[in-house]
């Protein structure tokens, strides 16, 4: 998995491999990208330190883990801008715990079986999860925003919610 951060701004890209990766904060209160599961970043198995604390300043944009079996974890951080996280083919698992998204926060996920949990996050803006084709699992639970949109796409998809504080649901 390539790693790039341009300024505030963090972007992640995969290959076809089957890749695993975290964002969180270390035990010195810094945010990292450490890869799961033999994944290497930036063709090193060394975490990536993004910021001095738990805050990142920008936009988090993780495009195309790749096309194999996927899972991202992200928790315990605020980002001040957007989010936008989008998967492809393969049966992907997306984690997020803790997480506070100044902006808005996108999560599109690719064809096969994916599975999404939304765990205590917190969105300034609109929040959209857009499942694709597949049987699909999207949990939900303690999640806010201004507008919050799911869409099951294509298939036999569970949709769970414990709760849901929203300006709108669409």
């Amino acid at each position: 998995v390539d790693v790039v951060q341009d300024g505030a701004d963090v972007l992640l890209v995969g290959d076809a491999e089957n890749n695993g990766v975290s964002i969180d904060r270390n035990d010195q209160n810094q945010l990292v990208v450490t890869g799961l599961l033999g994944t290497s970043l930036n063709n090193l198995f060394d975490p990536i330190i993004l910021s001095d604390g738990s805050e990142m300043g920008g936009d988090l944009n993780v495009t195309k883990l790749g096309d194999g079996d996927d899972l991202l974890c992200l928790r315990d951080f605020v980002v001040d801008g957007d989010v936008s996280l989008t998967s492809t083919p393969g049966n992907d698992v997306v984690l997020m715990s803790n997480v506070d998204v100044g902006g808005s926060l996108t999560i599109q996920l690719g064809e096969d079986e994916d599975v999404a949990d939304l765990d205590k996050v917190r969105v300034g803006g609109r929040s959209e999860l857009r499942a694709g084709a597949g049987n699909d699992a999207v949990f939900v639970s303690g999640v806010t925003a201004a507008t919050f949109f799911a869409d099951g796409g294509n298939g036999d998809d569970r949709l769970v919610s414990s709760f849901v504080g929203s300006g709108e649901i669409e």
